[in-house]
This record gives structure tokens, C-alpha cells and sequence, in this order.
């Protein structure tokens, strides 16, 4: 089963491997690194039917570039079109590849001008986990059968 550790995981990996910006938590305000990320993932599902569960994942990704510097929108725009890219149809996590639908960018910030977007991704997944017993490796039959029937 696919867990909210694994969903970040997939996020985070995906934007290092395609921008090399740091990544962090939201709340973090001190020592930041320009340009960076700050990731956020909420989760909620419901039991589908015994066996299966509907996942629902909310991706939120917001992007800081250096405050003051001139010039910045053409590389926010850049950026923006490149996350846009990696994450429009579907993102691969360590056990699967999850689709993406929804994928929305606004503004936010108090002077507008800081990119966020936002992303869910659900599916059914298997609540079933496979047993951890060795498997049969021989079997003796004690009956002889002929012709379907047993012979004691």
C-alpha cells in the first residue's frame, strides 16, 4: 500500500532530480536556500470494499525565488512549465506509478507574486498483504484414485 511517507518521497525526488533546489517543510522561515521548494502532502481515503482502499492524495508545491532580485519572472515561468511537465499525468513512486489529475498554479503570498501549485492523485490500492509462510514444496497422496474414484 502506497503511504503519504511514500507519495512526499516520489514529490520531493521528482523536483531534486529535475532542479536541484532544496525542498522543506512548511514553517521553515530561517537559513533557507534561494531557490527552494516547500512541499506539503494531506491525505484522505475510504475503505472501497474489503480488500481495497481509495486513496486520495493533495499535493501542494510552492516555490520561493530570492526576494528583490529583477529579472526573476521569465525563470518563475520556466520553473512553473517545467513542474508542470513532471507531474501533469501521473508520478512514479517507489511502488507504483500513481496518476495526477487536477493540477492547478496560482499565486499566493502577501504581494501575489509567489507560485503554488497544486495537484491530487488517487486510486485504488490493495489492502491485502502476502503471507510470509513458505509454500508448499511437496505433496503426498495416500489414496491411489481410478478413474475417479478412491481405492482403499
Amino acid at each position: 500500500m502506497i503511504t503519504i511517507d511514500d507519495m512526499k518521497k516520489a514529490v520531493v525526488a521528482a523536483l531534486n532530480e529535475n532542479f536541484g533546489y532544496p525542498c522543506y517543510e512548511f514553517g521553515v522561515v530561517e537559513q533557507m536556500e534561494y531557490p527552494c521548494f516547500f512541499v506539503r502532502i494531506t491525505e484522505n481515503g475510504e475503505l472501497y470494499t474489503k480488500n481495497r482502499y481509495q486513496q486520495r492524495y493533495a499535493v501542494e508545491i510552492v516555490l520561493m525565488h530570492e526576494r528583490g532580485e529583477h529579472g526573476q519572472e521569465i525563470k518563475v515561468l520556466k520553473d512553473i512549465e517545467k513542474i508542470k511537465q513532471i507531474f501533469l499525468f501521473a508520478m512514479q513512486t517507489e511502488k507504483k506509478k500513481v496518476p495526477i489529475m487536477n493540477f492547478e498554479m496560482e499565486y499566493t503570498g502577501e504581494r501575489g507574486n509567489v507560485p503554488r501549485i497544486t495537484f491530487d492523485s488517487e486510486f485504488l490500492d490493495n489492502l491485502y498483504k502476502p503471507s510470509d509462510a513458505p509454500l508448499m514444496k511437496e505433496l503426498e497422496m495416500k489414496e491411489d484414485l481410478n478413474d475417479g474414484n478412491a481405492k482403499h
